[in-house]
């Protein structure tokens, strides 16, 4: 940043300081807000349907009752898991016969 501001130049940095920290070190959003302060965007952008704008700044703030609203657009999925396990595999070769690269990340416990 001071190498940035003696040469007159500007750094933006974009991100969410509310989203979930990343394994090992991470945090690195929520220490440049505490230091720097921050801007909010007043709506988001990014999604492609409409409902979804509000339903994720409502589950952003906390408020678990908008997963009724995730489950009525059908986002929620659940099963056993052998079945769950089924069903990614599928998913993962589905986007690999049609040519995505898809990366399947799986728990053991």
């Amino acid at each position: 940043m001071r190498v940035a501001a003696g040469r007159g130049c500007r750094v933006l940095i974009t991100g969410d300081h509310e989203q979930l920290a990343a394994v090992e070190g991470g945090g690195a959003m929520m220490m440049l807000t505490r230091q720097m302060g921050y801007a909010q965007l007043a709506e988001p952008v990014r999604f492609a349907h409409e409902w979804e704008r509000d339903a994720s700044l409502r589950l952003r703030s906390g408020d678990t009752s908008v997963l009724a609203v995730y489950q009525e657009q059908g986002r929620l999925r659940g099963a056993d898991s052998e079945q769950v396990m089924e069903l990614a595999a599928r998913a993962w070769l589905a986007d690999h016969l049609s040519g995505k690269d898809t990366l399947l990340i799986a728990r053991t416990t």
